[in-house]
């Protein structure tokens, strides 16, 4: 039976159906311990509540309440079933699709076969293993499914197949465009786990911000977006990477734009204290993966493809520094110290180890080099 033609009342009916008669033989050993336990007031037909009280007396060891909890408790065994036996067997269902989404998983991650091996060791698998569809879809299963997903930030519902193919491999971790802070957050909880922390700045190939920072909401959109790379090894020591997606907003909307200049100008401040740790970077990407990455259509880690243009452009060239004057929107310098002023972003300096004070101190270093 399927949830959608569980209905109590015909269920009921049915029952009724199947034995009303006045000398009919009970149907089933009735446990005597739900006699009295039926603690909710059900409304019954007529004709069915004379089928109960039939069904008791030839029994003559229980009320009718108690033969109405032993149906309800057999309805509610019946479902738990169904739902177990359609959480246990989806992976078997549809197990090449899992298999496909779990290997396409390891491979944008840049995983060889041994690192796969390795990283999944403990749930049984092997080379061997890897190389036989049938021998691999056997181990799957939807703990190990949801650990993995877990681990790489990936949505739990695309890896399982558990919902239809709109839905994408990617989660949003971290909001930065409303609450910039948040971003500083993350950063200094990743930090403290003692991870190396890459920090990637997104925007696609050929961005015409000066036309968009100008004609604001007239001009065409320009996606932003941030995506956080922490280093990891599999349990041989293999080093490898994984991606969290951040939120993504336009170049256009100005509180977007003055956040995103924000975080960036946090960890800039913060890299004037820690030589190690915590790295910036700026990427552009082709305008069709940037449209994906921002809607969770694909994984974060695809942006370290080939064709994709790293050093083509730096967010640092739009930040107020005291080694240098911004290259380019002079005019927004204002906007984002008072926006980074707003959000009071310096509270989360000492969360990765350093102060104010220390970067101050550095900072005034740098702008008296920069006189000499």
């Amino acid at each position: 039976m399927s949830m959608q033609n569980l209905n109590l009342p015909n269920l009921f009916q049915t029952m009724f159906r199947q034995g009303s008669a006045e000398n009919s033989e009970p149907t089933a050993a009735v446990d005597s311990r739900l006699d009295g336990m039926v603690s909710m007031t059900i409304r019954v037909p007529p004709a069915l509540r004379s089928y109960y009280e039939i069904q008791a007396k030839a029994i003559g060891a229980a009320s009718p309440s108690a033969l109405i909890a032993m149906a309800l408790e057999g309805v509610r065994h019946e479902t738990n079933a169904l739902f177990s036996s359609d959480l246990t067997s989806k992976v078997s269902q549809d197990a090449r699709v899992v298999r496909e989404r779990l290997l396409h998983l390891f491979d944008a991650h840049k995983f060889n076969a041994l690192m796969i091996a390795d990283f999944l060791k403990e749930d049984g698998f092997t080379l061997e293993t890897l190389q036989n569809p049938s021998a691999f879809t056997s181990l799957l299963s939807i703990p190990m499914l949801e650990r993995i997903a877990d681990s790489f930030n990936v949505n739990r519902a695309w890896l399982t197949n558990t919902v239809d193919s709109s839905s994408g491999p990617s989660t949003c971790v971290c909001e930065w465009y409303k609450r910039p802070g948040a971003a500083c957050k993350r950063i200094a909880e990743l930090y403290k786990q003692n991870l190396k922390l890459r920090i990637i700045f997104l925007r696609r190939h050929r961005a015409k911000f000066p036309q968009a920072f100008k004609e604001s909401e007239d001009a065409q959109w320009e996606q932003i977006g941030i995506i956080c790379q922490t280093e990891h090894s599999t349990p041989s020591g293999a080093k490898y990477y994984k991606y969290e997606r951040w939120s993504f907003d336009r170049w256009n909307n100005p509180r977007g734009r003055e956040s995103f200049k924000a975080v960036a100008m946090w960890i800039a401040q913060v890299r004037l204290v820690l030589h190690s740790g915590i790295s910036l970077d700026s990427i552009e990407v082709d305008e069709n993966l940037l449209t994906e990455l921002a809607n969770g259509k694909s994984l974060p880690a695809l942006i370290y493809v080939e064709k994709n243009k790293k050093g083509s452009w730096d967010i640092t060239d739009y930040l107020p520094d005291p080694r240098w004057e911004a290259e380019h929107e002079k005019d927004d310098v204002l906007a984002v110290e008072n926006h980074y002023e707003f959000h009071k972003l310096d509270q989360y300096l000492n969360d990765v180890g350093t102060d104010k004070e220390s970067v101050d101190a550095m900072k005034k270093d740098l702008a008296q080099r920069r006189i000499k």
